[in-house]
């Protein structure tokens, strides 16, 4: 995935990151708002190698939920993806 991509992928991405409190517009565009976003999600909740980073000191429920959205992101990116 590269800035300019578009479509229903790019869409689904920016809701789920939305929903996770990340600030971006919904226009199915990845844009730079959305490239800061993902490289933000990954800083805060995955390791370099796009797996879930160790949870620390979350509710089991949190931690699910966490997992969750991961799955989602590396589906949408591509496992291995850059953001």
């Amino acid at each position: 995935m590269k800035k300019g991509d578009q479509g229903k992928h790019i869409t689904g991405l920016q809701k789920l990151l939305v929903k996770r409190g990340y600030p971006v517009g919904i226009d199915g565009v990845y844009g730079a708002l959305a490239y800061r976003a993902v490289s933000a999600f990954r800083a805060q909740n995955m390791d370099p190698h796009s797996k879930l980073a160790v949870l620390r000191k979350k509710p089991d429920s949190a931690a699910a939920e966490l997992a969750r959205v991961c799955k989602q992101m590396r589906d949408i990116l591509g496992a291995g993806a850059k953001p």
